[in-house]
């Protein structure tokens, strides 16, 4: 008879082994990924620049004005400068 403690670790173990397999592979099962349209997606780049503290708080005031809030309530001036860049490029007319 096995200690149910030590059955509990095994388990434990098992699980982690499955998760650590299946963790980097992508769920196409459900059909959700197309792996070459995702191969084929504009890869996002990071750039980063410097504002003054006043300029970035009227930033992200304008941002949370316009309705681009994170879900953390903050403002998302990342995504508001992104469509004000959009706007530009198509010309489009800024409405947020």
């Amino acid at each position: 008879m096995t200690n149910p403690f030590e059955n509990i670790l095994q388990n434990a173990e098992e699980q982690t082994e499955l998760n650590k397999q299946a963790h980097h592979v992508p769920n196409v099962r459900k059909g959700n990924a197309n792996l070459q349209k995702i191969e084929q997606q504009p890869k996002k780049e990071r750039f980063n620049f410097s504002l003054y503290k006043k300029d970035r708080e009227s930033l992200d005031q304008l941002a949370i004005n316009y309705g681009f809030i994170k879900p953390s309530g903050e403002a998302n001036a990342s995504e508001f400068l992104t469509h004000i860049i959009w706007c530009l490029e198509n010309d489009q007319p800024f409405g947020g």
